[in-house]
């Protein structure tokens, strides 16, 4: 990255947190699945000094062709209400992107709920023409509008559109960004069918992982 911006990151999970921690210098932010908690810990960075709020982490693909790994860079956020709240084309230019991850460019929507179905992603993608779908964007958005700073978002995709999140993987995060990896056993001694598709979805979400931690390079850069 070669830029005068000083950045600050909002992430969803602390485990996304450490894997951009790995190699870059830029403060995180840890939302948990919050677009709330998202807007207040962005403010919270740009009070801290940051010129320029990520929304960064992972992401689930609405359209067909997003595999897990690949990285979302957005054109936009559209939030649950539908307002579009632009990225800052000048801050995207600036950032400096991995050469060795497959990117593709497109809108994010903004969900306060986890949207898990097939049914649901493809419904989604059609209102809101979007490619991709979070849950803290749309609150870093909303912060980076309020406050005249310039603002991008970075996805990596963890579960393809085709595929649904299974039931027992809804309670493997908690308000912190923590994972729970307890609840979710329980949960699956409850839907064992959940198994294959908790299995996949923990394979993707490990290649997305590994994303982060190619982008935190490049940013660090």
């Amino acid at each position: 990255m070669n830029s005068d911006f000083r950045l600050g990151l909002v992430a969803g999970l602390k485990s996304e947190a450490r894997a951009l921690a790995s190699a870059s210098p830029w403060p995180v932010a840890v939302a948990g699945g919050s677009a709330e908690r998202a807007e207040a810990m962005a403010r919270a960075l740009a009070a801290a000094g940051a010129t320029a709020l990520i929304s960064v982490g992972i992401a689930g693909a609405l359209i067909p062709g997003l595999q897990p790994g690949m990285l979302v860079v957005g054109d936009a956020v559209i939030g649950p209400d539908g307002l579009q709240m632009p990225v800052d084309a000048a801050l995207v230019a600036a950032l400096g992107l991995p050469a060795n991850v497959r990117t593709v460019r497109g809108s994010l929507a903004g969900s306060d709920t986890m949207v898990t179905s097939a049914a649901a992603k493809h419904e989604l993608a059609g209102r809101s023409g979007a490619i991709a779908v979070d849950m803290e964007s749309h609150g870093v958005a909303r912060a980076a509008r309020a406050l005249g700073l310039p603002f991008a978002v970075l996805r990596a995709i963890a579960d393809p559109a085709d595929r649904a999140v299974p039931p027992s993987a809804a309670v493997g995060m908690d308000a912190e960004g923590n994972t729970r990896p307890l609840a979710v056993m329980l949960a699956l001694l409850k839907r064992p069918g959940d198994l294959p598709g908790l299995i996949a979805l923990g394979r993707d979400a490990a290649s997305a992982t590994a994303t982060l931690k190619r982008l935190a390079a490049s940013l660090a850069g």
